[in-house]
C-alpha cells in the first residue's frame, strides 16, 4: 500500500511539473510574439522617421538651389558636395551647361572655447578619464571617443579642440568636454566657442601642370618644387589656402565650411585651365 501511495504521489508531483513546463513554455511563446510585433513596430517607426529625414534634406537642397545658381552645399555630416562650373571666366573655354560635382571631404576642425573659471591642471590628471597630464608644458591633454576628439586644457580655462570631422560634431565634443570637468568639480560655462580652422580634402578628376597653374596665378599663387611638392593659392577675401598637388588632389584650409566649399568653387576653373591632357 505504502508503495502504491509514493507511486501516486509521484506521478501527481510529474503531472505539476508538466503542467508548470507548458505554462512556461507558453509564456514564453507569447514573450516572442510580443519581441516581434515590438520590433516591427520599431521598423515602422525608423523607417516613417527616415522619410521625414529624406524630406527635410530634400527641402534644404532645393532652398539652397533658389538662393545660389552656381553651386550648392549639401550640410549632411562630414561629406560636402560642390557645383562647379567648367567653364573659365576669364577665358570661356567649356559650355556653362556642362557642371561637375565634387566632393569635399572634411577631414578636421579646430574649435576653441572658455570655461570662465581657474583649473587645476593636476587634480584634472588625477580624476579624469583618457587624460595626459604633461606639467613640463603646462597643459592637459583629454580625448573623447565619441565624437572623437582631442582636447588641449590649460589652467587659464581656454580648450582647443581638434579631430572632429563637422562644425555640429566640434559643439557636441565640446558641450561633452565642458560637462566632463563639471563632474570633476569645477565650475563650467561654456562660452566664446568659435570655429578657429577647417581642413578639407577634395580631389579632381584629372591631373594639373602646377607650374603653367602658378605662371597663369601669380602673384596669388606660389609653387617652390625644392621646398614643398604642392603649388599654394591664398585667397584673401575668404580667408583660405588652397594646396594644389600635380596629381588632382588638393587640401584647403578655411574659417569654416562656406568659405572652404566657395574656395574650391572659385579655384576648379583655374584649374580646369592646366589639366594635363592625356596622350
Amino acid at each position: 500500500m505504502r508503495h502504491e501511495e509514493t507511486r501516486g504521489n509521484e506521478a501527481a508531483d510529474i503531472k505539476k511539473i508538466d503542467k508548470m513546463k507548458g505554462v512556461k513554455r507558453e509564456e514564453m511563446r507569447e514573450d516572442k510574439v510580443r519581441g516581434v510585433e515590438e520590433k516591427k513596430e520599431q521598423r515602422k517607426k525608423d523607417e516613417t522617421g527616415g522619410k521625414e529625414r529624406k524630406q527635410k534634406q530634400n527641402y534644404f537642397c532645393k532652398k539652397t538651389k533658389q538662393n545660389k545658381k552656381n553651386f550648392w552645399v549639401f550640410k549632411l555630416l562630414r561629406n560636402v558636395t560642390c557645383i562647379c562650373k567648367t567653364h573659365s571666366v576669364q577665358r570661356g573655354l567649356m559650355e556653362p551647361s556642362n557642371d561637375v560635382a565634387l566632393d569635399i571631404i572634411i577631414t578636421n576642425v579646430v574649435s576653441v572655447f572658455r570655461t570662465r573659471c581657474h583649473l587645476n591642471l593636476r587634480t584634472i590628471g588625477l580624476e579624469g578619464n583618457n587624460v595626459i597630464y604633461r606639467p613640463e608644458v603646462g597643459k592637459v591633454l583629454m580625448k573623447l571617443r565619441k565624437p572623437r576628439i582631442t582636447a588641449s586644457i590649460w589652467s587659464s580655462g581656454k580648450i582647443i579642440c581638434t579631430g572632429a570631422t563637422s562644425e555640429d560634431e566640434a559643439k557636441l565634443g565640446a558641450r561633452r568636454l565642458a560637462r566632463c570637468l563639471q563632474k570633476i568639480g569645477f565650475k563650467v560655462r561654456f562660452s566664446d566657442f568659435k570655429i578657429v580652422n577647417v581642413l578639407a580634402v577634395c580631389s579632381m578628376p584629372f591631373q594639373i601642370r602646377l607650374i603653367e597653374f602658378t605662371k597663369n596665378n601669380r602673384p596669388i599663387a606660389s609653387y617652390e618644387p625644392e621646398l614643398h611638392p604642392a603649388a599654394s593659392y591664398r585667397i584673401k577675401t575668404l580667408r583660405t589656402t588652397v594646396q594644389v598637388f600635380s596629381t588632382g588632389n588638393i587640401t584647403v584650409t578655411g574659417p569654416n565650411v562656406q568659405s572652404v566649399a566657395s574656395a574650391v568653387e572659385q579655384i576648379y576653373p583655374l584649374l580646369f585651365e592646366c589639366q594635363k591632357k592625356l596622350a
